[in-house]
Protein backbone atom coordinates (compact mmCIF):
# COMPACT_ATOMS: atom_id res chain seq x y z
CA UNK A 1 0.00 0.00 0.00
CA UNK A 2 1.68 3.08 -1.21
CA UNK A 3 -0.15 6.30 -0.59
CA UNK A 4 0.41 9.08 -3.05
CA UNK A 5 0.80 12.47 -1.65
CA UNK A 6 -0.42 15.45 -3.58
CA UNK A 7 1.41 18.67 -2.98
CA UNK A 8 -0.68 21.73 -3.38
CA UNK A 9 1.14 24.95 -4.01
CA UNK A 10 -0.44 28.06 -2.61
CA UNK A 11 1.11 31.32 -3.76
CA UNK A 12 1.97 33.88 -1.09
CA UNK A 13 -0.83 36.30 -0.36
CA UNK A 14 -0.73 39.61 -2.18
CA UNK A 15 -0.14 42.65 0.01
CA UNK A 16 -3.30 44.41 1.01
CA UNK A 17 -3.86 48.06 0.29
CA UNK A 18 -3.48 48.74 4.02
CA UNK A 19 -0.03 47.12 4.02
CA UNK A 20 1.03 49.20 1.01
CA UNK A 21 -0.15 52.43 2.64
CA UNK A 22 1.64 51.46 5.86
CA UNK A 23 4.90 50.86 3.98
CA UNK A 24 4.64 54.23 2.22
CA UNK A 25 3.96 56.02 5.50
CA UNK A 26 6.87 54.25 7.18
CA UNK A 27 9.24 55.36 4.40
CA UNK A 28 8.00 58.93 4.80
CA UNK A 29 8.59 58.85 8.55
CA UNK A 30 12.12 57.52 8.05
CA UNK A 31 12.91 60.33 5.58
CA UNK A 32 11.43 62.90 7.97
CA UNK A 33 13.56 61.67 10.87
CA UNK A 34 16.70 61.67 8.70
CA UNK A 35 15.97 65.25 7.60
CA UNK A 36 15.46 66.37 11.19
CA UNK A 37 18.74 64.75 12.21
CA UNK A 38 20.56 66.61 9.44
CA UNK A 39 18.92 69.90 10.43
CA UNK A 40 19.87 69.32 14.08
CA UNK A 41 23.47 68.67 13.07
CA UNK A 42 23.67 71.85 10.97
CA UNK A 43 21.98 73.93 13.68
CA UNK A 44 24.34 72.63 16.36
CA UNK A 45 27.31 73.36 14.11
CA UNK A 46 26.13 76.90 13.56
CA UNK A 47 25.53 77.51 17.27
CA UNK A 48 29.00 76.29 18.22
CA UNK A 49 30.97 78.04 15.49
CA UNK A 50 28.75 80.99 14.72
CA UNK A 51 29.16 80.26 11.04
CA UNK A 52 27.47 77.56 9.03
CA UNK A 53 30.10 75.62 7.10
CA UNK A 54 29.25 73.07 4.48
CA UNK A 55 31.47 70.92 2.36
CA UNK A 56 30.30 72.72 -0.77
CA UNK A 57 31.63 76.08 0.45
CA UNK A 58 34.97 74.69 1.65
CA UNK A 59 37.62 75.08 -1.06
Amino acid sequence: MTATRTSTYTPPPEPTSMAIVGAILAMGVIRLIEGQDLLDKLTEERVHTGVLTTQEKTP
